[in-house]
């Protein structure tokens, strides 16, 4: 199937689209640089549905069909549920929540079951799906040299291949053996905070508050950037394949309810969202760090990326 071009892609991106190819255009991000470079000390990524846009609905279609075969040696047929709608929830709030519909405790065992088929993830054919523009906005950033870190619920080897599979190592220190990937219990803010405070360690300094820009899928990443209490402009967005057109509007609710910054519903609108993100960042007396730029200059191949899929 072939799609049209970037400016006209989906903001959600079906099951039946992930081998969608968009045409190369010209990272339409490039232009912020001056910018971020004056304004942006930090990048925080959600990894699971945000830089991956996909994998989200994949382990929640996973953690169902482990969840629904226990149910079923217990005589309890769960078989007609979709557990995409328990995005951002960590597995024993899942299986509470599960086991409080069907009135049955599910015990603990079950979350070792999970983690186990987890372990295989991503699968050899598994299609690991990076959108257009978080490719293009982390290309951006890392032609300005700002820090760019993942704070992620995920168990950190399996970040670990996500983030090789989508060929985005490099990004985030891989390469450099610099880890720059945090696992942790959103919305608890604790790999958040680590993930910000390696800003000191390279540079000396802290990060300026309110000088961090985070993107989340789902209302526990969003409350985990914002419990940090470190001024972070958080953008949501509606990319992830798990948030179905029927869902978007009851999240873009509580998301602009919570606080964010702002929210990329489309690929369309994303540049003017992110605009408008950048003009919230206050202006400060602390000189802001002037990156070199990267050794690797992205612009002129990977600037302009297509829904990849590896």
């Amino acid at each position: 199937m072939t799609s049209p071009s970037l400016a006209a892609a989906p903001s959600f991106l079906s099951e039946n689209e992930t081998s969608s190819v968009f045409p190369a255009v010209k990272n339409p991000f490039l232009k912020f640089i001056p910018i971020v470079q004056e304004k942006v000390d930090v990048v925080v990524w959600d990894l699971d549905a945000t830089l991956v846009v996909n994998n989200e609905a994949v382990a929640l279609d996973l953690i169902g069909n482990v969840i629904k075969d226990y149910l079923k040696s217990v005589n309890i047929d769960d078989s007609q549920t979709c557990y995409r709608q328990y995005a951002g929830m960590p597995l024993k709030v899942i299986r509470k929540t599960v086991g409080d519909r069907l009135n049955v405790v599910i015990p603990d065992e079950v979350d070792e079951r999970i983690l186990a088929r987890r372990a295989m993830t991503p699968t050899p054919d598994e299609k690991v799906i990076v959108h257009p523009v978080m490719k293009n906005l982390a290309d951006m950033f890392r032609e300005a040299g700002v820090l760019q870190c993942i704070a992620t619920g995920s168990e950190l080897p399996r970040a670990l291949r996500y983030v090789n599979r989508a060929n985005l190592g490099g990004y985030f220190g891989i390469d450099q053996e610099k880890l720059r990937i945090f696992p942790g219990h959103k919305p608890e803010p604790d790999c958040i905070i680590k993930a910000v405070e390696q800003f000191e360690m390279i540079h000396g300094r802290p990060a300026r508050h309110g000088h961090i820009i985070g993107f989340e899928d789902s209302m526990s990443g969003v409350n985990g950037q914002l419990n940090a209490n470190l001024g972070i402009k958080v953008i949501g967005h509606m990319f992830a394949t798990h948030v179905t057109q029927e869902r978007q509007p009851r999240l873009r609710q509580k998301m602009h309810e919570a606080g964010v910054a702002g929210i990329m519903e489309t690929a369309e609108t994303a540049i003017a969202t992110f605009a408008k993100v950048l003009q919230q960042i206050p202006a400060s007396n602390v000189l802001p760090f002037k990156a070199s730029r990267p050794s690797q200059n992205t612009s002129a191949n990977a600037a302009s990326f297509p829904t990849e899929t590896f």
